[in-house]
């Protein structure tokens, strides 16, 4: 106790908060209802949890003056603490209430007299621990959350505390020099946008974003009946006929877009099929079996050489989609994993390789969305699927931050997870969706 008693734990416990009020003021306020999963708690409530728990020592050892757990009404305590979490709270009443709840625990522990710490409580189990060890497991309780938080921000793509504060005590982070980080922001106005396969799904949503926000905007389609309806539906839209998968087709589209849109700044990558497949048993249709291959691989690729020259010129914006299952595959469609894999690595390499021609490269790596393309994925459990209307606000979100890899929603749990336990999350997207492999 005398080489580490009230004043040390109270001086760890303002450090752990201090970290804490850091991470919630780097965290934009638009993001404070995001959770890591759908079971998860939202930054709000995380932060929440945090204030309203640090008041538990001063009820338990002070007020109540408990001898053991059990004469403890924990329950109520918690489901008073649950309460205060479903409260919505404004981003600066919050950090008000981080840095005043965390001082006034910090300042009853330092004066708390060494006998009172050394006094023993009785556990649930039977075994005894002193005040103190209960106190400095209250610290470490929120020193778990300060963890959360840390693996929140790098999944928001916030660069952590810490990190910066080393970065400017000179020992910097390694990083490419890439020219277009320059930018604070995506333009999202008075722009020229042409998305492949957007007729429908993602492609669809994108464009009447971009349309409401007074772009000209051309989507591409297959199907020359759906496009004209579309075009009935939103008069304002351009729609041209187009193939990803035939290269003739790519070179007709940007000979005619460029003689008709020459100030074609966005090329958005956007076309793709998810086919479902059984890899143990041989397929009559091996032509077929790569068809994912030559339309979200080869068409991405194809597509963005057709246009580069444009884009360079009019110093544009390329936004390739590929999806999470680049970081962890779903097994029942292991061709589309691949693709998606492929496309985010490709789009790194064009992303160094354009650093100097100011064409700002992006990749949009969506997790499970509601669409026709998703129809087949069981929902609830490990898949949460979202709505198209919640990919666009966190979309928009990271554009306007001028973020170049956007991961929405689930997709940063799976970034997270192939690095943590890879094997584990592979498993569990398998047994999601072992139901969807065709039977032989």
């Amino acid at each position: 106790m005398n080489l580490y008693g009230s004043k040390q734990l109270a001086d760890g416990i303002r450090t752990v908060r201090g970290n804490v009020v850091l991470i919630a003021e780097d965290i934009h306020e638009d993001d404070y209802l995001f959770r890591p999963t759908a079971a998860s708690r939202s930054i709000a409530e995380i932060l929440t949890h945090i204030v309203f728990f640090s008041n538990f020592d001063y009820l338990f050892h002070e007020e109540e003056h408990v001898t053991t757990v059990g004469a403890f009404d924990v329950g109520q305590f918690l489901r008073d603490n649950e309460t205060q979490e479903k409260r919505r709270h404004a981003k600066s009443s919050l950090i008000g209430l981080l840095k005043d709840s965390g001082e006034r625990w910090a300042e009853w522990v330092e004066f708390v007299p060494e006998h009172f710490l050394a006094e023993t409580v009785a556990q649930r189990d039977g075994t005894l621990k002193t005040r103190f060890e209960m106190i400095l497991g209250t610290k470490e309780h929120e020193m778990h959350h300060l963890g959360q938080l840390t693996v929140i921000e790098r999944m928001l793509g916030i660069v952590p505390h810490l990190t910066r504060v080393y970065s400017d005590a000179g020992v910097r982070e390694q990083k490419p020099k890439i020219a277009i980080d320059e930018r604070n922001s995506m333009k999202l106005t008075n722009r020229t946008i042409l998305i492949t396969g957007g007729s429908a799904g993602i492609g669809l949503a994108f464009a009447r974003k971009f349309l409401e926000l007074g772009n000209q905007v051309i989507v591409t389609g297959r199907r020359q009946s759906t496009l004209e309806q579309l075009k009935a539906d939103y008069p304002k839209l351009h729609t041209i006929q187009s193939d990803v998968a035939d290269p003739a087709q790519i070179a007709s589209l940007a000979k005619r877009v460029k003689a008709s849109y020459p100030k074609l700044d966005v090329l958005m990558n956007n076309a793709g099929i998810m086919v479902h497949r059984n890899l143990a048993v041989p397929t009559a249709d091996l032509g077929g079996l790569t068809s994912e291959v030559d339309i979200n691989v080869g068409g991405v690729i194809r597509t963005t050489s057709a246009f580069i020259d444009i884009l360079t010129t009019n110093r544009g914006t390329l936004i390739n989609v590929s999806s999470g299952l680049a970081f962890v595959p779903l097994s029942s469609a292991p061709i589309y994993s691949a693709t998606k894999a492929a496309v985010h690595s490709y789009t790194q390499s064009l992303r160094f390789q354009l650093e100097e021609s100011g064409v700002e490269v992006i990749e949009l790596m969506p997790p499970a969305v509601r669409t026709d393309l998703s129809a087949d994925l069981p929902e609830g459990g490990l898949v949460a699927l979202i709505s198209t209307h919640e990919l666009l606000k966190q979309t928009f979100s990271a554009f306007k931050k001028g973020t170049l890899e956007i991961r929405p929603g689930q997709a940063n749990l799976l970034a997270l997870m192939r690095r943590l336990a890879p094997g584990l999350m592979n498993r569990q997207l398998w047994k999601a969706s072992m139901k969807l492999v065709p039977v032989s």
